[in-house]
């Protein structure tokens, strides 16, 4: 998201601020909830893996793959559509930047959803509190006057945050209904 738009002659969606607090939210979010994870039940009841599997196989990373590219496509296609709505530049920029986080949590919740707890499992309460921590810094980034000044941001309309996050939400989300039915 920080090259395409340039080379595609958009305005810059990322610069290293929006990047350093991408870092903030997805960096605990990938060590502290997913190391605190408990494992799937019944893991101890399955045999090892062979000496010779791989750790990953190409399904996991195929699934891996697709995974990012559809949150990449769907915020990138989203910021392309608020630019050439005439928007303007600093609201396309803080949609997309919605979409973006609302897409890395919800594809992390997605992924944890695999282990078999409950949503509001006592187990997830470091991942609901990070959940907060970002919806607190986005709100923050959105609506404090200096924050938006050294984001580039600008408040969008309603309508358009609900989109961010609605995109979000289903781009990142989308592979817990694939999960849910048996693959024969």
């Amino acid at each position: 998201m920080a090259l395409i738009p340039i080379l595609v002659g958009l305005p810059p969606m990322l610069f290293p601020m929006h990047l350093v607090l991408l870092e903030l939210l997805i960096d605990p979010l990938c060590s502290i909830v997913f190391e605190g994870e408990r494992s799937e039940s019944g893991a101890m009841l399955r045999s090892p893996r062979r000496r010779d599997e791989r750790l990953f196989g190409r399904r996991e990373l195929m699934l891996a793959i697709v995974q990012g590219t559809v949150v990449l496509a769907s915020v990138f296609a989203f910021y392309a559509w608020l630019n050439a709505s005439n928007v303007g530049e600093q609201i396309a920029r803080a949609g997309a930047f919605v979409a973006l986080v609302t897409g890395h949590l919800s594809l992390a919740l997605a992924e944890s959803s695999s282990l078999g707890q409950p949503l509001l499992a006592r187990g997830r309460a470091v991942f609901w509190a990070i959940v907060a921590g970002a919806v607190l810094l986005v709100t923050a980034s959105l609506t404090v006057p200096f924050l938006l000044e050294v984001l580039r941001f600008a408040m969008p309309p309603l309508s358009i945050l609900a989109m961010s996050m609605f995109i979000g939400l289903v781009s990142g989300g989308w592979s817990v209904v694939l999960r849910s039915r048996p693959i024969h």
